[in-house]
């Protein structure tokens, strides 16, 4: 897991606990009707005057380090990634998820909303990765 720069940590740390990671984005998300009632404008991170699902648009960009889809933390998006996903899948199920399960928006759930946001980005597949070689036979 890449560091976190201390900076990072006063804007980005939604949730105090001295750490910028996916609570942080879990935190945003979870409680957006609460900070919107409350005007919470420290959690606006786009600064548009609501606080909502762009602003964890805005909080993956500026301060998580990793894509949608890296649920190995290891930079890249790529098979290794779906393998795990596959493996520990619970899809479009009402089971709680988190980044290694496959939730990247920050509602909690693994859905095909973050897997097209994951998709959006770009699976970094090199032409010897071993979907490649699935696909070629």
């Amino acid at each position: 897991m890449r560091p976190v720069s201390f900076d990072l940590v006063g804007t980005y740390d939604l949730n105090r606990d001295g750490v910028v990671d996916y609570q942080d984005l879990r935190f945003l998300v979870k409680y957006a009707a609460i900070w919107n009632n409350e005007g919470a404008s420290q959690f606006d991170l786009n600064q548009d005057g609501t606080i909502d699902m762009q602003d964890g648009e805005v909080w993956r960009r500026e301060a998580w380090p990793y894509s949608a889809g890296d649920v190995n933390l290891d930079g890249a998006f790529d098979d290794a990634d779906l393998e795990m996903l596959a493996r520990e899948s619970t899809i479009d199920t009402d089971a709680d998820a988190d980044w290694q399960h496959g939730d990247f928006d920050g509602d909690g759930k693994f859905t095909t909303s973050d897997l097209v946001l994951a998709m959006s980005g770009g699976l970094g597949l090199d032409g010897d990765s071993r979907l490649t070689r699935i696909r070629q036979g």
